[in-house]
């Protein structure tokens, strides 16, 4: 409100308490829009981070470019040496490299595959039971692993933890995890042989079973 404005209210017989309180409260409110200007005019606390990402970015990438520069110009500037030529075959006195062969291969170079040990089993035990599948020439699979393991977890009880099921089939020879709580005759991997199925011992044999029940006294 300019000073006239004020004067003209003065003369109109308006007390002068009332006009300094509507000069104050006009000031107040000319304040306040102009704050409310300034803040409108300013980025927004996105608008910030969005511009400092895209410095970040825009620095990265002249980073990037300027050590691609550097590579390309040194390989300009020192290229690799050339491969040296190869031995004639004609040329004499000229030593072979012996072929590599199994028999002429280190052992440390034919690592063997194997398994990883589970929890709560020793060492030892897994690895004796590798030693059976490797000498009964059976895989070492990832699959077959996962279906050793699922026997494990499958025989687990509180009589029979990981460790013993698999320090029980080591010791037995086994090439795979069986149900320890179980007699098993044939536990090495392979199938039984036909020979040792059982054989029906025909009429001759019941005959016989039959006298020897009634001769204990059972009877039928």
């Amino acid at each position: 409100m300019n000073d006239s404005l004020l004067q003209e209210l003065l003369d109109a017989g308006t007390p002068p308490l009332l006009v300094a309180k509507v000069a104050a409260e006009l000031a107040r409110a000319e304040a306040s829009v102009e704050a409310r200007v300034v803040a409108a005019m300013q980025p927004s606390k996105g608008a910030l981070r969005m511009r400092a990402y895209r410095e970040r970015h825009a620095s990265s990438q002249s980073v990037t470019s300027d050590a691609r520069d550097a590579q390309v110009t040194e390989s300009v500037t020192n290229p690799s040496p050339s491969p040296s030529p190869l031995p004639s075959p004609c040329t004499p006195n000229q030593p072979h490299a012996p072929t590599p062969t199994r028999e002429n291969t280190p052992a440390r170079t034919r690592k063997a595959a194997s398994w990883p040990c589970p929890e709560g089993v020793d060492p030892q035990h897994w690895s004796d039971l590798q030693a059976n599948r490797r000498a009964k020439r059976m895989a070492l699979t990832p699959t077959a692993l996962e279906h050793q393991l699922r026997q494990i977890e499958k025989f687990t009880s509180d009589e029979w933890p990981p460790g013993r099921i698999v320090q029980h089939a080591a010791a037995k020879g086994w090439a795979a995890i069986h149900d320890p709580r179980e007699k098993h005759e044939n536990r090495n991997g392979n199938r039984p042989h036909q020979n040792d199925r059982p054989r029906s011992r025909g009429l001759l044999g019941a005959v016989l079973d039959a006298e020897h029940a009634d001769r204990a006294g059972f009877g039928f």
